[in-house]
This record gives structure tokens, sequence and C-alpha cells, in this order.
């Protein structure tokens, strides 16, 4: 939520067997509803992708298109800092997630991987765990880290007892 707004993007409409990558916002405090149109290149359109609010901007990442059978690794963003949103796509470096779906992701400020407990530390990450990769349909095993100081992904870190996708995460 910024500034009483819950904004929604994209998804799938099963019936239609559509996907979207429209943008709409709710007003908590009125219970309008209102379609955006930002400028800049708003991501293609996507499902099963996941979207974490940071300050004033909206980070979306990943997700799949069965329009076009394809499973994306990229990171948009949508800058809400004023009354014109604007997308745009993030140009990361580091190893990057293999592309994939139906995963999760949270943000945090922490130091390092060791200890992702909350601190003072002024940096914010994202992290983005399981899912389900393209292709073979392997479920993700992995907690990957993007610092959004500078879009540097870390190096992905191993969690062989935990292979899920379709689940969510937050931290608290």
């Amino acid at each position: 939520c910024h500034n009483s707004t819950i904004y929604i993007f994209g998804g799938l409409n099963v019936g239609e067997e559509k996907v979207f990558n429209d943008l709409f916002a709710l007003d908590t405090e009125t219970a309008e509803w209102r379609k955006l149109s930002p400028s800049g290149e708003a991501p293609c359109p996507r499902n099963e992708h996941a979207a974490e609010l940071v300050g004033d901007k909206m980070v979306v990442f990943g997700g799949s298109s069965p329009e076009v059978e394809e499973v994306y690794n990229d990171v948009h963003v949508l800058s809400l800092a004023d009354d014109s949103p604007v997308w745009s796509q993030a140009s990361c470096s580091g190893p990057a997630p293999t592309p994939r779906e139906m995963h999760s992701m949270f943000s945090s400020r922490h130091t390092s991987l060791s200890d992702l407990s909350c601190d003072n530390s002024t940096t914010v990450k994202l992290h983005v765990l399981g899912g389900r990769e393209s292709g073979s349909g392997s479920v993700c095993s992995d907690l990957c880290t993007l610092s959004l100081d500078d879009f540097t992904w870390e190096a992905p870190v191993e969690l062989p007892d935990f292979r899920r996708c379709s689940h969510t995460a937050g931290m608290v």
C-alpha cells in the first residue's frame, strides 16, 4: 500500500485465456478503483509474477505468459513518486536467477544473507524464493537476492530441502 493505495498489475483471466499488463489502483479510503496508464515501457503481459512495493516504487520480477509460452527473469520498476506513474526496465548485473514463475518475493533491510533480521541498514534488498523454471518445469530451491541500491544480483543461495512454487513469503 502506498499513500492508501493498493496497486494491481497484470494477471490471467482463465475463462478468456488472456494475460494482461494493465495496472489498477484501489484507493483504500474511498474504495474506488482506477485504471492507470503509466508512461514508459510497461512489462509485457504476464501472470504468475511477483511484485513488491518498496517506498514509492513497485518492483515486478519474472512470471510467465501462456500466450507466447515464455517465462521471464526480468525486473521492472514502477515509480509512484508523483501523480504520473512511470514504468522502466531495470538493467541488472550479477548472476540473475533462472527465468521462473509461481515464486514469492519479499523485501528487507539487511547487510548479509547470514542475518536476514532487520537492522539499521539503508540497503533495501529483494529476495526471490523458489518458483518453477521454464522448459523443464523444475521447482526451484534457491533464494536469490537483488540489491535495489545498484540492481546487482547476489549469488543465489541453494536451499536443498526447500523446493516450492505457488507459495507466499513475507518478512515481519
